[in-house]
């Protein structure tokens, strides 16, 4: 029956169901949080559950059906005495539910089907069922530990799931004595054969025993349908640390990260919170943007307005005729607010995304033993769709390395003279032209002198360089790919892949991550954004006869350059800028264009910069700022460094260019 779905009604289906779950997390943090005897809460959390079993049910997902189902059993069991709070069991088991639901709902969003039962969904409703005939205020003796499983779909959640000799997860089983990795790899953002890449990541891991499932599915992986990121769950008598140096071996694999996922039935908790929500099913971008109607009426007054100032000077063009002044002027102030409508059309609130943390700080606080107080403001601040999309996976990464460096275990705190509650704050603000997310806690702060230690001991500094080095740029050196001042790793932290990865992917966005800290008193990440990512003002300059833009966030100034501000360090021309040397490069022999006449007489040059690194590079002809539409090359046309294209109004082409590259 749910074959027969057409695609719109799976993508509306989707749609609601991810707020629906999401209200159901939202709701059981608030219930777990101390509103157990608020009936308001239960009763929104029954209400949303009711809601997902309904829909389910229209689309024909019998095993979503079944599982929300016993749910609401449990949840109306809970209504029913409502003064009576759940043990920690119960929570673990409630959330486990949720995290299963949310699975589902992605399965269906990444094209897959819930005809086929799934061992571990099956548990866990038969765990809630148990629950419920106890009067949903304890989890049965005879249910089942809630472990770390895996869903057949690939997509971790954390379930109910029985001892056996052989373990099945979908329909591939799982050897007895064999140790379960799911296997989380990011690939190059510029990788070009992103399907050959996973294919070869596949066939290097299934050397070492059967892979289980993939996220997204194999035919997704070899179509390409998938960003930079895909999961594997491997089973094999191999070490970590061979399917580690297996998966990092193949050509253009940024970072991979092993979690053993157990099939054993100990409980761990920091196994069973680090899988309970994977980053690409929690953060999976969103197909539909939902439009207030004041903001369509608005779009449809412009276009009326466009329709008749177009007509006019049609009219005066058949006469032969100069287009009036007037006629003129509003042309363009209507084209203007006609852009301006419709960018607003692609925005939506962060919310989307900040909804989605508190649920991730409350499982690895308490994987890891921490209390934290998580407190979220701006969340109705609204951004471009395409980097609420994107901004997701860097700002959990940063949310969890606040939880686990940042915020001291509580007999710490106490030690220290702080409350045992750590609190991290995650703000969003509109300045300027763009959006500044804050993310601060008030922990321990970062070890400055650790780091200086760490970068001689790695050899990436010297015991000279380190010692004159001031504190603002050694903090730098924690976006350095492998830095990692973490005394062991974990399945959180420690192997000095994800502060890079999310410096990367911000810069990616035209956005800075900026990091201050003071120690024994907190960290804060301050990442500045560009409200979209279709229009930006860039700093139009001309090279070897080609008109190029450079994005106006990294612009850091135009100088002139003759011999009183350059020298020559190690072979290198240098620009003298402030208090540093600047690398000069030739934008023309960096792009290599032909030269002309006038590159030849350059003496202007443009300091750019990205974090801590700066470039001067040397150009004949500064044009000026301009706002540009950023038009894409095509997914065939990738030439290094160009991020797009721009049609001026003078119909010539402008090439955007990637400051990253520049650099």
């Amino acid at each position: 029956m749910a074959a027969e779905n057409s695609e719109e009604m799976r993508a509306l289906f989707v749609d609601e169901a991810r707020e629906r779950v999401q209200a159901l997390n939202e709701g059981l943090l608030q219930y777990e949080g101390g509103s157990a005897d608020d009936p308001s809460v239960l009763q929104e959390i029954f209400r949303a559950v009711h809601t997902i079993k309904g829909m389910a049910g229209t689309m024909g997902y019998e095993p979503m059906v079944e599982l929300s189902h016993a749910l609401e059993s449990v949840f109306d069991e809970l209504r029913s005495a409502p003064s009576a709070r759940p043990p920690e069991e119960t929570f673990d088991l409630l959330f486990s539910a949720a995290s299963a639901l949310e699975t589902m709902v992605e399965t269906v969003a990444s094209g897959g089907n819930l005809d086929a039962p799934d061992p571990s969904w099956q548990a866990l409703t038969q765990a809630l069922r148990q629950a419920s005939r106890s009067g949903g205020t304890a989890v049965p003796s005879s249910a089942a530990p809630v472990t770390a499983g895996q869903g057949s779909r690939g997509a971790a959640v954390a379930v109910a799931q029985p001892a056996r000799a052989a373990a099945e997860v979908g329909h591939t089983a799982v050897p007895a004595g064999t140790t379960l990795y799911s296997v989380e790899v990011r690939l190059d953002p510029h990788c070009s054969w992103k399907g050959p890449r996973a294919y070869t990541v596949l066939r290097a891991l299934e050397a070492f025993g059967p892979i289980v499932s993939t996220q997204p599915p194999r035919q997704a992986l070899e179509a390409e349908q998938f960003d930079d990121r895909f999961v594997v769950l491997l089973a094999t008598h191999e070490p970590r640390s061979r399917v580690e140096a297996a998966a990092l071996g193949v050509s253009e694999v940024r970072a991979a990260v092993v979690t053993e996922v157990s099939a054993s039935t100990n409980g761990s908790a920091s196994s069973a919170i680090r899988l309970t929500k994977s980053p690409g099913a929690a953060l999976s971008p969103e197909s539909t943007v939902r439009v207030e109607t004041a903001r369509l009426d608005a779009l449809v007054e412009l276009v009326g307005e466009l329709v008749v100032s177009a007509s006019q000077i049609e009219d005066r063009y058949q006469q032969r005729q100069m287009p009036e002044e007037s006629h003129v002027d509003k042309l363009g102030r209507v084209t203007a607010d006609l852009q301006h409508a419709v960018m607003r059309l692609r925005m939506v609130p962060l919310r989307q995304v900040f909804s989605r943390f508190p649920r991730s700080v409350r499982d690895l606080a308490r994987a890891l033993g921490k209390q934290v107080e998580f407190i979220v403001e701006g969340e109705e601040t609204e951004l471009d769709r395409s980097i609420v999309n994107a901004i997701g996976e860097p700002l959990l990464h940063l949310i969890r390395n606040a939880v686990d460096h940042g915020i001291e275990p509580p007999e710490e705190r106490r030690k220290a003279g702080k409350p045992a509650s750590g609190r991290i704050r995650l703000s969003a603000r509109h300045e300027g032209n763009g959006v500044i997310v804050e993310l601060e806690d008030d922990g321990a702060g970062i070890d400055v002198e650790r780091i200086r230690r760490k970068a001689i001991d790695s050899g990436r500094l010297s015991a000279q360089e380190a010692a004159s080095m001031p504190a603002e740029q050694l903090i730098q050196l924690i976006f350095e790919p492998g830095f990692s001042t973490a005394k062991q790793v974990t399945d959180v932290s420690g192997r000095g892949v994800g502060m890079d990865a999310a410096k990367a992917v911000i810069e990616s966005l035209g956005g800075r991550l900026v990091v201050e800290t003071r120690r024994g008193y907190g960290t804060r990440c301050i990442v500045r954004l560009p409200l979209t990512l279709a229009i930006i003002r860039a700093l139009l300059v001309e090279a070897g006869g080609q008109l190029l833009g450079l994005p106006s966030e990294a612009v850091q100034s135009i100088e002139s350059v003759d011999d009183s501000h350059t020298e020559t360090v190690r072979g290198q021309r240098v620009l003298r800028y402030r208090d540093r040397l600047v690398p000069l490069v030739s934008l023309q022999e960096k792009l290599d264009l032909a030269p002309s006449d006038d590159d030849k007489k350059s003496r202007l040059a443009v300091v750019l910069s990205t974090g801590s690194r700066y470039v001067a590079l040397l150009l004949p002809r500064v044009v000026g700022l301009q706002d540009l539409v950023i038009r894409s090359l095509g997914g065939y046309l990738k030439v290094p460094g160009v991020a797009g294209a721009a049609i001026l109004g003078s119909g010539r082409i402008a090439l955007i260019l990637d400051p990253l590259w520049l650099v």
